[in-house]
């Protein structure tokens, strides 16, 4: 399996991973003021970084003094221009690349991923050409380690189900899976009547902004060997849980469709279009770019030829969170998902093994519990 370094240079997604890699304080900088210039408040945005960015620490503390206050917030409030970042990233040593480092990187596009929100301003400076190509060096440098090249990867054998433990779902029985997509599809409906209503009385409607299959069907993940399942750390829109259950289950089925990047959600988005142009139009617009007319996939429908359907983390990288081009002047999101989630459309997996319990320490992360036999062994 290889992974094309163009794919973590070809979408916000990727392009944030890469830059998350460096440990440079010019970059952070920059980053930071891309922020600060697309809309937060220059003071907010200095002291918020104190925390994380030692190498400002000198400049927030010029502002708490007040003496040189209005010079500094208007220095965080200039405009990044996109020579200035690629300088700087050709400037700074390259990173690290270990599979430590990765999983980080990754964990940080994945929280960065908000498509509900105008883009910050550091996606904007990021797909500049100029800062593409100063990031070409380190992105060659991450496809060709062993720990990446398997993002590109189909779903593999050894799946996880994880109960993350944040009742976001309640306590109700779960559905059987066509029960489950025939609900979400109805649901679907009523939220674009109601949307389009809302439209015509003049009323503003943010309504839902994802396209993953509903929650009520199985969502499982591979596992890293170093680190455990890969649903722990790649979530998004995370509530940050600090425990949960990871059931084993076999391997997805034989008809699992892969998503491997724009082309093949595109394609999806042609053969089960859902229109939701009223219900996406006025986030997907402002975050990910214009559209007259918003599809999504029709899982229901898609369940009638496929048993599952699996988003590999290249094709996450490469695609999420951006507008993608379908057809006929229609376009489509890939948002809600996790890199790497496998949703089983038809039957829910049966467990292979027992339960392992998992919690995430500040100081360490995330760490399998042991039972109390292992402990005495």
């Amino acid at each position: 399996m290889t992974l094309d370094p163009d794919v973590l240079l070809a979408g916000p997604r990727g392009r944030g991973l890469l830059v998350h890699l460096f440990d440079d304080v010019a970059i952070r900088t920059l980053r930071m003021r891309a922020d600060s210039a697309a809309g937060l408040g220059a003071s907010s945005m200095l002291y918020m970084s104190a925390s994380v960015t030692p190498g400002v620490r000198g400049l927030v503390d010029r502002v708490r003094t007040g003496r040189h206050r209005v010079h500094a917030e208007r220095e965080m409030r200039r405009p990044v221009v996109p020579a200035e970042m690629a300088q700087a990233i050709v400037a700074a040593p390259l990173p690290s690349v270990s599979p430590a480092a990765l999983v980080e990187a990754l964990g940080r596009t994945v929280d960065d991923a908000k498509p509900w929100q105008p883009s910050d301003g550091n996606e904007a400076v990021l797909a500049s050409a100029e800062v593409r190509a100063a990031l070409t060096a380190l992105a060659e440098r991450v496809a060709e380690t062993a720990f990446a090249r398997a993002w590109a990867a189909p779903a593999q054998p050894e799946q996880w189900v994880l109960d993350r433990k944040d009742d976001r779902l309640g306590s109700e029985p779960i559905p059987a899976p066509a029960a489950a997509l025939a609900a979400w599809r109805e649901a679907v409906e009523a939220e674009e009547r109601a949307a389009v209503k809302r439209r015509e009385k003049g009323q503003s409607y943010g309504g839902p902004w994802w396209s993953n299959p509903p929650g009520y069907l199985t969502h499982s993940t591979s596992a890293w060997r170093e680190f455990g399942p890969v649903g722990l750390y790649l979530e998004e829109d995370s509530f940050g849980p600090m425990a949960a259950d990871a059931t084993p289950v076999g391997a997805p089925p034989e008809k699992t469709y892969e998503i491997t990047g724009a082309v093949a959600w595109a394609r999806l988005c042609r053969e089960y279009p859902l229109d939701v142009t009223a219900t996406r139009e006025v986030l997907w617009n402002h975050s990910v770019g214009h559209s007259d007319v918003w599809v999504i996939p029709d899982w229901q429908a898609m369940a009638a030829d496929w048993d599952a359907v699996h988003l590999t983390i290249a094709g996450y990288l490469a695609a999420a969170t951006t507008r993608i081009d379908v057809s006929d002047g229609r376009a489509s999101a890939i948002a809600g998902w996790g890199p790497d989630e496998t949703v089983w459309l038809r039957d829910a997996p049966a467990p292979t093994s027992a339960v392992v319990e998992w919690r995430r320490f500040q100081s360490v992360g995330w760490r399998m519990q042991m039972t109390p036999m292992e402990e005495e062994a």
